[in-house]
């Protein structure tokens, strides 16, 4: 009997050990950033009477008018389980133009595990007037070999058959799921301060993301992440989300040049299994080189 016990004991302790190394590589790799300040809440760079709320409600005004810009965007993300560890992740990148009316957009995802049938590429182009669409989800013309990943052919463009103007307005009005509006959305412990450094003004937003505050100022979050994870609402909960954010003034009015996301949360997949996904998102702005190639046009040039 002795016997007996010390095998299960023995059997039980290697499944919870391999349990706990796979939940140990269960979150996502973070994205890296090229700007050490980026979160920064040095005392010594303190500027004073500036509030960080108040400077991202400027920024984000000027965003929404500026008719000219270059948006690159790295997204991690990864889903785990308790007991299965890692299940799955993705890295997606982005590369977007405004310029004046005319829009275009290269989406290009790499997944494995859960999220494998994930891995492909797009590009989007509004020319002020019609859109059109060409994707490809053939890996032998995708390459993640580099740290900027490429399509090696394309086929053509044909018109977009979806919603043009929702489309538009989800890639160029579109700042986060979140509604930052109202001050009130914003968690107890965040830090309205702003800080200086190289030229740009840098500030964090922690936003308060327990049930009752999602429910009243992020009810379209809600139901996008538990319909995304096929969650029960009641199973779903969220760490407060952090979105580290840099400012700097360009032509005499506040823009954005860059800002990075962190979030957490948990559900009920399918009302099965409780899931917890990890996300990290960088986005970078740049105006000075926004213009759309002839080469992203395809056959539309």
């Amino acid at each position: 009997m002795k016997k007996t016990r010390s095998v299960f004991a023995i059997i039980m302790l290697t499944i919870f050990a391999c349990v706990w190394i796979a939940a140990c590589k269960s979150k996502a790799k973070e994205v890296k950033t090229d700007d050490e300040y980026l979160g920064t809440s040095d005392a010594n760079l303190l500027v004073e009477g500036m509030s960080a709320f108040e400077l991202f409600c400027e920024a984000y005004a000027n965003w929404l008018t500026d008719d000219g810009y270059l948006r690159e965007e790295t997204l991690n993300f990864s889903v785990s389980s308790r007991y299965l560890g890692h299940m799955g992740s993705r890295i997606m990148q982005t590369t977007r133009k405004k310029d004046g009316d005319k829009i275009h957009n290269f989406e290009i995802t790499q997944g494995e595990g859960v999220t494998a049938n994930m891995t492909s590429a797009k590009m989007y182009y509004y020319d002020g007037s019609n859109a059109y669409i060409v994707t490809t989800s053939d890996k032998k013309h995708l390459d993640f070999g580099e740290e900027k990943f490429k399509v090696a052919e394309w086929g053509e463009y044909v018109p977009f058959d979806g919603d043009v103007q929702s489309e538009n307005a989800f890639l160029v009005r579109r700042w986060t799921v979140y509604d930052l509006s109202d001050r009130a959305c914003l968690a107890k412990e965040h830090n309205d301060g702003v800080y200086a450094a190289n030229g740009n003004y840098y500030f964090t937003l922690t936003i308060d993301c327990s049930k009752d505050a999602l429910k009243k100022y992020q009810p379209q979050l809600l139901a996008e992440y538990t319909a995304n994870m096929s969650a029960p609402e009641d199973t779903y909960s969220m760490e407060n989300t952090r979105i580290d954010v840099a400012v700097r003034e360009i032509d005499g009015k506040m823009k954005f040049v860059a800002w990075y996301r962190t979030e957490s949360y948990t559900g009920k997949a399918r009302d099965i299994m409780e899931t917890t996904c990890n996300e990290t998102c960088y986005n970078k702005l740049t105006y000075g080189d926004y213009s759309i190639k002839e080469t992203e046009l395809l056959n539309l040039a």
